[in-house]
């Protein structure tokens, strides 16, 4: 792709955005199309939108593969589709601890999310995804600040050129299988979630490279993708410093079992430890350097029927435990959602989840999220949210007066964001 096309796309992503951001019900199909038919005017009418497809690509609380989506997009043969999304808007956050005074560790305007996509379709049966950031991965969250001061306050900021996120193939093979590789979100469970801006707790989507197989269509209902990717690459622990490509997950759904049921089920054998028995201050108990410890997750999504209620849960436990720890690691994540209340557009959200790192004291933390959004259009909403974050377990935490350990530590954060995607 050429540099004026790329730099046409980021342009786009931000002319886009903002329209959609701004028009009104009733002109808002006129104005997208008009940008659309300006795309299509300046790169020979190849480039085209889709929302539906960009918006579980790019809005971060989507499934964690969506490898099936793509694949079953309704795009024409070579063509290319261009996706942005954003969402932005004013925050205020505190922290406290058991030794440690409230301090506001935030309250600014900011960027929470600013991608682009693009989804490119070769032939009829092969397509090339690329989802890139402008949101720098040093960016400090309202869970992370622990002071107003510089390095450890809230920084919500657009830095930079898009990072590139994932960059992968999807080729599909026959009817019943599809075929996935290159650098993407493992599929490993089901990280959505139903909070409007805040992820769960510690909730993991892995990046990695690798290469894998799956079908949605061999059974009705069911779906299934294996993945096999690098050693090095690392998702719950730090994985070893060694080549070669020995981790393995994988990932099942199925929605057979009863109308507005969805559970799914997931094992990995992965998360490789870069430092472990025998190691400098490691304790002998830990699992051996480079060993696999592996984990295991179940989920389930339920839309009652009749109504606008919809609940999830997804819980993890690592295969080993680590550090001398009394139990394994584990998480739960729970979440119920309330749409388009009485016809008004507004949808609310409550999440519930919790992490135990399995030591016998001082390893828990829980969150609380509540989240409520207006839909503007069909592609811009307005929301809101409180989240609280309490953690139990010691940490290092900068002060004024320098580190110190403190512990029944507490993270606030009120939010009211605008989101846009084309």
């Amino acid at each position: 792709m050429s540099i004026k096309l790329i730099a046409s796309v980021a342009a786009t992503t931000v002319a886009l955005a903002s329209a959609c951001a701004f028009a009104q019900n009733d002109d808002l199909s006129s104005r997208v199309s008009a940008l659309e038919s300006q795309i299509n005017s300046m790169t020979g009418g190849a480039v085209t939108i889709n929302s539906a497809l960009s918006y579980d690509l790019l809005n971060g609380a989507s499934a964690v593969d969506q490898s099936a989506n793509v694949k079953n997009a309704k795009l024409s043969a070579n063509s290319l589709i261009l996706g942005g999304y954003v969402q932005a808007g004013y925050q205020r956050s505190n922290y406290k601890a058991s030794d440690v005074a409230k301090v506001t560790t935030g309250q600014t305007f900011g960027f929470d999310v600013a991608s682009m996509g693009m989804v490119a379709r070769v032939g009829n049966d092969v397509s090339i995804v690329v989802t890139s950031s402008a949101i720098p991965e040093d960016n400090k969250s309202w869970s992370k600040a622990t002071d107003d001061s510089s390095g450890q306050k809230v920084v919500r900021n657009i830095s930079g050129p898009f990072d590139v996120k994932q960059a992968y193939g999807v080729w599909n093979v026959n009817d019943q299988f599809y075929v996935f590789g290159g650098k993407k979100d493992l599929a490993f469970g089901d990280y959505s979630s139903v909070n409007y801006m805040s992820g769960d707790i510690d909730s993991v989507r892995g990046t990695v490279d690798g290469v894998g197989i799956g079908s949605d269509t061999m059974i009705d209902g069911l779906t299934v993708v294996g993945t096999l990717y690098n050693s090095n690459d690392s998702v719950y622990n730090k994985a070893p410093d060694k080549a070669g490509v020995s981790n393995w997950a994988l990932n099942t759904s199925y929605s057979g079992l009863a109308d507005g049921l969805r559970v799914g089920a997931g094992i990995m054998n992965a998360a490789s430890q870069k430092n472990g028995a025998g190691a400098a201050g490691v304790d002998p108990t830990t699992a051996a350097a480079g060993g696999k410890v592996g984990a295991m997750t179940v989920n389930f999504g339920y839309d009652l029927p009749g109504t606008d209620f919809s609940f999830s849960g997804n819980y993890f436990q690592l295969g080993k435990k680590l550090g001398g720890a009394k139990n394994k690691r584990s998480q739960w994540d729970l979440g119920g959602t309330y749409s388009n209340i009485a016809d008004s557009g507004i949808n609310a959200a409550l999440s519930y989840s919790t992490t135990d790192n399995g030591q016998a004291k001082n390893s828990k933390a829980s969150q609380w999220v509540l989240s409520s959004n207006y839909d503007l259009n069909a592609h811009a909403n307005i929301g809101v949210e409180l989240a609280r974050l309490s953690v139990d377990k010691k940490i290092t935490a900068f002060k004024r007066t320098g580190n110190t350990i403190v512990k029944d530590q507490q993270f606030n954060a009120f939010t009211v964001d605008f989101t846009a995607w084309f």
